[in-house]
């Protein structure tokens, strides 16, 4: 009994290998250049339909999938710095060559947006510089000494305000003498007004 089934088991797979022997295969080669007709080394080659391979060019750009069954199959190309290619093959001849022709990639799109940001890098430049200098210019203005007495000049003052007085300070000076005929002197300063600016019409 046993031998039986050893014997139906060999005669399966012979008949099944002799099966697949008498089915054709195909196989898809081909080269890839590039516009000038240079070659492409390189290049990931997908092919996915009834079988799914992948390999990449060699340094003439050749490839090759072999041993496919028959149907159709799908071709994609990449290289960096070229735009993807896509082509379509239907298997009905043995042996299917291609010449498959890559181009460069556009850059006009990457060089505007480079050139946008480079452009605006100044504006935002300038505009910080500006409002930087007004800030010094304000600071100094009010560090500054007043050379027109009675106008006043902080920010917070309405335009045309002149204040009721002027504060004047006040000097007290003590002399001392000692031993050696030695003289000091000291000034003591005190604003003498501290009342807040008036509005006032017309200019006076």
């Amino acid at each position: 009994m046993r031998a039986r089934i050893a014997v139906s088991v060999i005669v399966v797979s012979l008949i099944v290998a002799f099966v697949f022997a008498q089915s054709p295969s195909y196989e898809i080669r081909g080269n890839v250049v590039d516009d000038s007709g240079t070659a492409l080394p390189g290049v990931l080659v997908t092919l996915t339909g009834p079988e799914q391979h992948s390999t990449v060019t060699g340094k003439n750009g050749e490839f090759a999938f072999g041993s496919l069954r028959s149907g159709a199959y799908d071709l994609r190309f990449q290289l960096a710095g070229f735009q993807t290619f896509a082509a379509q093959v239907s298997l009905s001849t043995r042996v299917e060559h291609l010449k498959i022709t890559m181009s460069i990639a556009p850059l006009a799109d990457s060089r505007s947006v480079q050139a946008d940001k480079l452009s605006a890098a100044p504006a935002v430049q300038r505009q910080m510089d500006s409002s930087i200098g007004l800030v010094w210019v304000k600071a100094a203005l009010l560090a500054a000494p007043d050379i027109f007495p009675g106008r006043c000049r902080h920010p917070t003052c309405p335009a045309g305000t002149t204040p009721t007085s002027i504060p004047r300070p006040t000097i007290t000076s003590t002399r001392t003498r000692s031993a050696g005929f030695r003289q000091t002197r000291s000034r003591r300063f005190r604003s003498t007004s501290t009342r807040p600016p008036t509005q006032t019409s017309g200019d006076s």
